[in-house]
């Protein structure tokens, strides 16, 4: 009789609700799924890090307490709202999820674009419930979908892309701040 543990005694098919084995090759499906998830990773973090470059115009407009008020919620926002993300994730997957959260980012940019104190802290909170799925999104499809010996490749791409989407949100964002476009009017 074989060791119970041995492959001779394994089922031949793996029972319902067992997670589909790692895969062993990059799928281009996969790689593209997770570099929207990337780049939306770096569309979140330029659009995090322009209230930091607008800051002088924001204090003018609003005063300094609502500027620490809208950063500060931020930031407790994304924290919290990463423990649902991972859960919400590992309950329905990154198709049913990364969609909605996308979508409630670009509502907080609109509400944060109104321009008065209350919608600018508003819109930012909003953008942070959904910026939140962005590197926990592209990690989750990276562990997921992309084989193993390539999970902290692509984590760390993530990260690049990420400090790239603040890097290049920042010129452009002054760029804007300081172009004249009295002469449109």
């Amino acid at each position: 009789m074989p060791p119970i543990n041995s492959p001779a005694s394994a089922p031949a098919s793996a029972p319902a609700g067992t997670p589909a084995p790692q895969p062993q090759k990059l799928q281009p499906l996969y790689v593209l799924a997770w570099f929207l998830c990337a780049l939306f990773y770096f569309y979140q973090y330029a659009i995090r890090s322009a209230p930091g470059i607008m800051q002088n115009e924001l204090t003018t407009a609003w005063g300094n307490s609502h500027l620490g008020l809208m950063i500060t919620s931020y930031y407790i926002v994304y924290a919290l709202m990463a423990l649902v993300v991972g859960v919400l994730l590992d309950r329905y997957g990154a198709h049913a999820v990364l969609p909605g959260f996308i979508a409630i980012t670009g509502m907080g940019c609109l509400i944060f674009a109104q321009g008065s104190a209350a919608a600018g802290v508003g819109g930012y909170i909003i953008q942070a419930i959904g910026a939140i799925c962005a590197f926990v999104g592209a990690s989750y499809v990276a562990a997921r979908y992309l084989p193993a010996r390539t999970l902290a490749l692509f984590v760390g791409l993530t990260q690049c892309l990420g400090m790239a989407g603040a890097a290049f949100g920042s010129k452009p964002t002054r760029m804007l701040i300081d172009a004249d476009f009295s002469h449109f009017v």
